[in-house]
């Protein structure tokens, strides 16, 4: 086995990883703007679509590395298993899920700020207390 292949299968060995990164890293979206006891709720209509593309925003970016390393994983699954038809086509089936995800995300993406442009909504972070 070749030094190339051994890192690389020590990477796809490594991917629940992933999984339990998120475990930490969600909860820090979750208390990232609001101070402690002092939830934010919306005073008009304008404000709580606001408030839901703000939480679209930061989620969108998650899903697109997610689908990228979904394309990639496709991607070097597809290169390392070439002589197995099998796990070719797997990894081809991957990739094209990878790229069709990503091809969506984006364009979600790029809907929501359309909307908020068209609509006139501001985006805005939620502050906090200096007091």
């Amino acid at each position: 086995m070749t030094k190339t292949k051994k890192i690389i299968s020590l990477v796809f060995k490594m991917k629940g990883l992933l999984a339990h990164a998120m475990v930490f890293i969600f909860p820090l979206f979750a208390m990232a703007q609001l101070s402690p006891g002092t939830p934010r709720s919306p005073s008009d209509f304008g404000d709580f679509i606001s408030m839901i593309l703000g939480f679209i925003s930061y989620l969108i970016p998650l899903l697109i590395a997610i689908g990228l390393l979904v394309f990639l994983w496709g991607m070097a699954k597809f290169i390392l298993h070439a002589e197995e038809d099998e796990k070719r086509e797997e990894g081809r089936q991957l990739m094209m899920w990878g790229a069709i995800g990503l091809f969506v995300m984006v364009s979600f993406w790029g809907l929501t700020k359309i909307l908020l442009g068209t609509f006139g909504f501001e985006f805005r972070f939620p502050r906090l207390r200096t007091s």
